[in-house]
């Protein structure tokens, strides 16, 4: 997917959680779903999400954007790079979730 179809899938997708504030979830960028959940405490039981990206320059302006309008994340680092699939993921903040 493109950035802005990321965007609008995000948004759509957050929308359902309940919570109000982007300063509730947290953005990244990765190339290995599972090591995310495992990185970030992140288990099936919190809502999280993961949207594969046409490349990582699509993947880092969805970053960029969110990030931007005050979700949590680190602005210049992914844990991926520009040779295999990429993936923008999300998840709400909990006190069991690691930033």
């Amino acid at each position: 997917m493109n950035a802005k179809e990321i965007v609008s899938t995000i948004n759509h997708d957050i929308s359902q959680t309940g919570a109000r504030y982007y300063n509730q979830f947290y953005v990244g960028i990765t190339d290995n779903e599972a090591r995310f959940k495992k990185v970030h405490n992140v288990n099936d039981e919190k809502w999280s999400k993961s949207y594969l990206a046409a490349n990582l320059g699509e993947a880092q302006t969805v970053k960029t954007f969110y990030i931007n309008q005050g979700m949590r994340g680190t602005k210049n680092s992914s844990h991926a790079d520009s040779k295999g699939q990429v993936y923008v993921y999300c998840y709400l903040i909990t006190n069991s979730t690691y930033e």
